[in-house]
């Protein structure tokens, strides 16, 4: 199983229609189909029943769409956090004072510098 796969299925399973998510997808609906079809196989289980119009997912595809979304979820967050890294936008600072200076200087330095952060 990919990730595209997963992501493939999750979409079809939110929207319930295989054109609505090749839409959204900007792929052709039999590319999507495959690609499901492919991630069934897989996994050796049916994840979407198909005997009606409006497809539904079976007990195993809420399953795979459940876990799916949270396994999208932490990969969203993974590039989020690794673009703040870069960007310097989140990270640690170590700050070695001195006991005389930390207590004479240090509240009023830490304040100006908050101000300027959060500015």
């Amino acid at each position: 199983m990919d990730i595209k796969q997963l992501s493939y299925f999750v979409e079809v399973a939110k929207q319930k229609n295989f054109t609505k998510a090749s839409n959204i997808l900007h792929l052709t609906q039999p590319t999507l189909s495959k690609m499901v079809k492919s991630l069934e196989d897989e996994l050796e289980v049916e994840l979407i029943d198909r005997s009606s119009r409006k497809i539904e997912p079976t007990d195993a595809g809420e399953i795979v769409f459940e876990q799916g979304q949270k396994i999208l979820a932490s990969i969203d967050e993974v590039s989020l956090l690794l673009y703040d890294l870069m960007n310097l936008k989140k990270g640690k600072i170590k700050i070695g004072i001195p006991p005389l200076i930390g207590v004479l200087f240090f509240p009023e330095i830490i304040k100006r510098f908050r101000i300027y952060i959060l500015e």
